[in-house]
């Protein structure tokens, strides 16, 4: 008996002993389901990780792991959220467009040009022109001062250099002799420059008919022809207040007439002469400014066609025109200038007329003395007329480009 139970308990050892070995699988089952479980919180974890950018707009998120948020920022955007931005991306990309189309369609309507007024269409020409000849007058007036004293000499040689006479001028009447009949110059140019600008302007557009096509010159010249004629006429008063004011040094003393200015010139020549001395030597002036006009303005207009086509540079267009009718308007004019020059400071019964003139001073001191004094009245022919027809070009370009053509 005692035998039998010894061999049951050695028979039970290594049941014991396989208790213990099932409990150590057991613990390793354990041990090994720990790794799991580890792994289950770091798969728990990248879940987190994971639905972090989705929470980014979580003020306590954002307030208590800033640093965290500062890494999932710099890390690769998940889908959801690239697809997000890339909605937000449209909608503000849209917003944008659809906010500058807005703006150029405000922009588009701001430049809309209004048409221009009736008025402003039928004044320009005669107030820029006029305005134009006032400015280049009053910078020109010194080189007029000294013509005027050139074409007086009848004959004498001693004095015929402009600068010497320029300096007797000073010599007398100090610098401000120079400008002796401004006041009567621009009022010349307010009246007569005035008016055959704007009459050239007008003729020219009536001979157009509402055509495209450049006018041929005959017809230019109608034009310049027509606006000399008439304007000439409006301001042949100013024009014998003006020559008689320039040339009142070179009288005696005694026969010196002493304007103060225009409207003293003109009050006094209305009382002692009447309506002729007003207009004394108009026929002169007149063929002097249908003359100058066809130099000036039909030359002009005519160049910048011929030139036109040639060169695409208005810079280089405009100033070879006004070179020209600079050149042209001096040349024809001259010798009717110098003939109004004379009958107008002339004293009475001197000449008879505009012929009786020009047959005396060809007998006594040949033809080619029509064209005394050529350079100087170039030097204030030309450029008068390139500094005129440059303050009309920019005074228009202005205006027409505020105004739809």
């Amino acid at each position: 008996s005692q035998s039998r139970d010894q061999n049951t308990e050695a028979a039970a050892t290594p049941l014991a002993h396989g208790s213990k070995q099932s409990q150590s699988r057991d613990q390793n089952t354990e041990a090994a389901a720990t790794p799991l479980a580890h792994g289950s919180k770091q798969s728990q974890s990248r879940d987190q990780n994971t639905e972090a950018p989705v929470s980014l707009s979580d003020s306590t998120v954002q307030q208590d792991r800033p640093e965290e948020l500062q890494k999932i920022n710099h890390r690769t955007t998940p889908p959801a959220a690239a697809a997000v931005a890339a909605a937000v991306a449209v909608v503000v990309g849209s917003s944008l467009s659809s906010s500058r189309a807005s703006r150029m369609s405000d922009s588009s309507k701001n430049l809309a040009l209004a048409p221009k007024p009736v008025w402003l269409k039928t004044v320009q020409p005669f107030l820029f022109g006029g305005t134009a000849g006032m400015l280049a007058t009053t910078i020109i007036q010194p080189i007029d001062m000294v013509k005027v004293r050139i074409q007086l000499l009848e004959g004498k040689a001693t004095t015929k250099n402009p600068l010497k006479l320029a300096g007797t001028v000073i010599k007398q009447d100090g610098v401000l002799g120079l400008y002796k009949g401004l006041s009567a110059a621009l009022l010349r140019q307010a009246t007569y420059t005035t008016a055959r600008m704007g009459i050239y302007s007008k003729v020219e557009g009536l001979l157009k008919g509402g055509s495209t096509e450049a006018l041929p010159f005959w017809k230019k010249a109608v034009a310049g022809l027509t606006a000399g004629g008439l304007g000439s006429i409006i301001g042949t008063p100013a024009d014998v207040a003006l020559v008689r004011m320039q040339a009142d040094n070179t009288l005696p003393e005694a026969e010196r007439r002493g304007y103060k200015n225009a409207g003293d010139a003109l009050i006094k020549i209305w009382r002692q002469e009447g309506v002729g001395g007003m207009f004394k030597g108009v026929s002169p002036v007149v063929y002097r400014a249908m003359a100058l006009n066809v130099g000036m303005l039909s030359t002009y207009s005519q160049s910048l066609d011929v030139i036109g086509k040639y060169s695409d540079d208005q810079f280089v267009v405009r100033t070879g025109a006004k070179a020209l009718s600079g050149f042209f308007a001096s040349a024809f004019s001259l010798p009717f200038d110098f003939l109004k020059t004379r009958l107008q400071t002339a004293g009475a019964g001197k000449y008879n007329g505009l012929l009786d003139c020009a047959i005396k001073v060809a007998k006594q001191e040949g033809v080619m003395a029509y064209y005394k004094g050529f350079w100087t009245f170039y030097i204030r022919i030309a450029p008068h007329a390139m500094l005129c027809l440059y303050f009309v070009e920019t005074f228009n370009d202005y205006v027409n480009a505020r105004y739809e053509k």
